[in-house]
């Protein structure tokens, strides 16, 4: 059943037509905090205050903005069968994968969204993350890699901010969204293949570039890279970060510093 509500539609939905909603493959990471608030207010209220948007494609409806609220309808169904829920749904028609991202874009103004979701988002319009996910050869990139946060593996937006700040040759943190995607963009192949190196010999002293390495930290990695770049082709690696290890990370006082 639809009945209108001002410029949207509410959708009664149950079990059987939930299905009818697709989630995009590169929606945000579902929050575990905002899924179990939403799931208590359609407990409360029995709906959401603001609207999902939807792209109609045939008979589905692609979710642009509202993947935490259908979990969340999917979770209150579950604790309650025999139920439905009053979902307002604003629909847009006709939409190709780039107009979603752009609306999405244009609803998240208003909404929280981190660097990490919006550079998931718009991943496969970005060459250097595809090869950093599939390698540009036989050999595999050096690290894991992650959109969200890990504790096994460097973060995109960290390895971004890295490389531009080595460029600089100044550590200012994370870039922003648009600046962030913008530069990610413009990363060569010789970027790639110079982040790559870099990774593998800080990897092989030093460990993972990760929370869970007690080593690990951005601003020390920017120290150890600008180093490394201004003396590679001089000393060879090896020697580079042998020394290194043993003048930074055997001097207690400094890395007590430097965490």
């Amino acid at each position: 059943m639809k009945e209108r509500m001002n410029e949207h539609i509410v959708m009664s939905v149950d079990k059987d037509n939930l299905e009818c909603f697709k989630i995009v493959n590169y929606r945000r990471e579902i929050r575990k905090s905002a899924l179990t608030r939403l799931t208590n207010s359609l407990v409360s209220d029995g709906s959401f205050k603001n609207p999902i948007h939807v792209n109609k494609v045939g008979e589905y409806y692609r979710v642009v903005d509202g993947n935490h609220r259908i979990e969340a309808v999917r979770r209150y169904l579950e604790l309650n069968g025999n139920n439905e829920v009053k979902l307002r749904v604003a629909i847009h028609e006709g939409l190709s994968p780039q107009q979603e991202k752009t609306l999405y874009d244009e609803l998240a103004k208003t909404v929280s969204q981190t660097l990490s979701d919006y550079l998931k988002i718009h991943f496969d319009e970005v060459p250097f993350f595809q090869w950093v996910d599939n390698g540009m050869s036989t050999e595999s990139f050096p690290v894991p890699v992650s959109i969200y946060s890990s504790r096994l593996a460097i973060s995109y937006a960290n390895l971004l901010s890295l490389w531009e700040a080595r460029n600089k040759n100044l550590y200012g943190g994370k870039l922003g969204k648009e600046e962030s995607l913008d530069y990610a963009k413009s990363l060569t192949k010789n970027d790639y293949e110079g982040m790559k190196a870099f990774l593998k010999a800080y990897t092989k002293l030093f460990g993972v570039p990760a929370s869970q390495n007690p080593y690990y930290s951005t601003h020390v990695m920017w120290i150890l890279m600008s180093i490394y770049f201004r003396n590679c082709d001089m000393i060879g690696s090896e020697k580079i970060f042998s020394m290194l290890k043993g003048k930074l990370f055997n001097n207690v006082l400094l890395m007590n510093c430097a965490k």
